[in-house]
C-alpha cells in the first residue's frame, strides 16, 4: 500500500512538471527506492547522487548478497548518476526529474542542495522515505515546514512514506524467544529512553538471559571460544 502511494504520487508530481527530491539512507534504503522506481516508472527522469554512488560500487561487486541483483544492475545502468556539481545545477533547473540522493535525515549530502533549490517552488515536492530522528533538519520540516530553525517555510509539498522494513518490537521479542540456547542479549543503535524500555519487556520475557543496554564509554567484552 505505502509503495502504490507513493508510485502514485510521484507520478502525480512529474506529470504535472514538478521535480521530486527523495532524501534517502544511501544503504538499503536508496537502493529500495531506486528499484521500486524502476519497476513502476521506468521511462522517467530518475537521477542518484552523494554517498549512494559509492555505496552501489560495493554492492554490485557482491552479487551473492543480493536477492534482485539483476534488477539493480539495470537500474543504476539506466537511471543516471549525477557526476558533478554543474550537472546538479542543470537538474534543478528543469522539470520533471526524480532525485534519489543521501543523505536521508537531511543532515548533509546533495539532499541539502537539492532542498535548498527545489523548497520554494508549490510544483515540486520534498518525499521522506526513512526515519527522521528528533532534532534533524527532516524532522523540522516535517513538524513545522522548514528545514532550519527561524528558516523559510518550504512552500513544496513534504509528504513522509513509512518504507520502514524492520521488526517493531513484539516481532523482536519473537525472535529472541525464538534462539535456542540464547544466554545474552545486546541492545544498540537505540534512544536511550526507547532502549531502556525494551530492555525492560526482554527481561520480563526472557528471565534467564543477560540483557545489556550499553551507553557511551561502555565497554563490553565478548567471548566467542
Amino acid at each position: 500500500e505505502i509503495e502504490k502511494e507513493f508510485i502514485e504520487s510521484v507520478k502525480e508530481v512529474i506529470d504535472e512538471g514538478g521535480n521530486v527530491l527523495i532524501p534517502a539512507f544511501s544503504l538499503g534504503r536508496s537502493q529500495e527506492v531506486l528499484l521500486l522506481l524502476y519497476e513502476r516508472l521506468r521511462w522517467a527522469n530518475v537521477y542518484y547522487d552523494g554517498m549512494i554512488r559509492v555505496i552501489n560500487d560495493i554492492l554490485v561487486s557482491h552479487p551473492e548478497y543480493l536477492n534482485r541483483y539483476d534488477l539493480l544492475v539495470r537500474a543504476l545502468k539506466e537511471f543516471r548518476m549525477v557526476r558533478s556539481s554543474s550537472e546538479r545545477r542543470k537538474i534543478v533547473k528543469s522539470r520533471g526529474n526524480i532525485i534519489v540522493s543521501s543523505a536521508g535525515m537531511l543532515k548533509g549530502g546533495p539532499a541539502v542542495y537539492y532542498l535548498k533549490k527545489l523548497s520554494s517552488d508549490p510544483s515540486n515536492s520534498i518525499f521522506l522515505v526513512s526515519y527522521q530522528g528528533p532534532t534533524t533538519p527532516g524532522r523540522l520540516l516535517l513538524e513545522d515546514g522548514c528545514y532550519t530553525e527561524n528558516g523559510e517555510s518550504v512552500k513544496a509539498r513534504v509528504q513522509w512514506f513509512d518504507f520502514s522494513s524492520h521488526a517493531g518490537a513484539d516481532g523482536l521479542i519473537r525472535l529472541a524467544r525464538s534462539i535456542k540456547g540464547l544466554s545474552k542479549v545486546i541492545l544498540v543503535h537505540s534512544e536511550e529512553e526507547t532502549g531502556m524500555f525494551f530492555k525492560e519487556k526482554l527481561r520480563e520475557q526472557l528471565t534467564d538471559v543477560d540483557i545489556y543496554f550499553p551507553v557511551n564509554g561502555d565497554n563490553l567484552l565478548i567471548d566467542i571460544s
